[in-house]
């Protein structure tokens, strides 16, 4: 799955690498230009899914993947935000958010994270690990539609062999992220944050065709149909989009657009 690397240099603390070259677009590029159709978009969530679903896997005790969970979607969140608050610009972004809704309210949409995780916690308490990528988004995605060819780049780090293993879930909730989320339009700087009629943020995606919905439908099927819910994933999303926040504090609209998107997540695992 992953392209081939070589020539591996470490050195005072950092780390290099090169890899095999593939001149191949990456699933971001063609997710917002519209490239997909509905059959080539099946072709693609199928070999997603089948990277997901055939991961070398090791069984562990359910307590030991519930400790991985909370770690990965719960105190990097927790950590994440309090390094977000405690800068004077990121303070800034919050208040704004807070002025046209309380809902937006960084603090606030944590604690209703948290409380929506615990409830559910046992959700993400599975009986394996994975080898996993550690971030498949769509531009971490090398795809060729004509051959059906996929190859991953750019995995999380591991010094050693125990580090590989991971919570099954994580992967899913990053292609999601990209799917379902809209994480490439906004990284691209394709939205919008605009005011509404109640003088309310909100989140406008510049769509590149009317396709999208019908090709978000059909990969919350794929998902639903690998023995995943859609709803559990969707919440460990919500979870990756407020942890991005301090990463991104020099976009302030981006940031605002992470958070309302977050915020329409957690609506939506609630109805659910």
């Amino acid at each position: 799955w992953l392209v081939e690397t070589f020539d591996f240099q470490r050195d005072q603390g950092q780390a290099s690498y090169k890899m095999l070259r593939y001149y191949l677009a990456d699933a971001a590029l063609q997710w917002v230009h519209g490239a997909f159709e509905a059959g080539a978009f099946d072709a693609f969530v199928e070999r997603l899914m089948f990277f997901i679903c055939s991961r070398p896997r090791r069984g562990c005790a359910r307590a030991a993947s519930a400790v991985v969970s909370e770690g990965l979607f719960v105190k990097k969140l927790q950590h994440r935000t309090q390094q977000f608050l405690a800068s004077p610009e990121g303070q800034r972004i919050n208040q704004l958010a807070v002025s046209t809704d309380a809902v937006l309210d960084l603090t606030a949409l944590v604690q209703r994270f948290t409380g929506l995780y615990q409830r559910h916690a046992k959700e993400f308490a599975c009986d394996y690990e994975v080898i996993g990528h550690g971030d498949p988004c769509f531009s971490n995605v090398l795809y060729d539609q004509r051959r059906y060819l996929l190859k991953l780049i750019d995995p999380k780090g591991a010094a050693e062999e125990s580090q590989l293993w991971t919570h099954p879930l994580y992967d899913l909730c990053k292609l999601s992220h990209s799917v379902l989320g809209d994480y490439d339009f906004i990284n691209n700087g394709l939205y919008r944050v605009d005011f509404n009629d109640d003088n309310r943020l909100e989140l406008r995606i510049e769509y590149a065709s009317t396709g999208h919905a019908l090709l978000k439908q059909r990969f919350v099927r794929a998902v639903s149909g690998a023995g995943y819910r859609p709803w559990v994933m969707r919440l460990g999303e919500a979870s990756l989009f407020l942890s991005m926040l301090p990463l991104h504090m020099d976009y302030p609209n981006k940031v605002l657009a992470f958070m309302l998107r977050a915020a329409s997540i957690l609506d939506e695992v609630e109805r659910e």
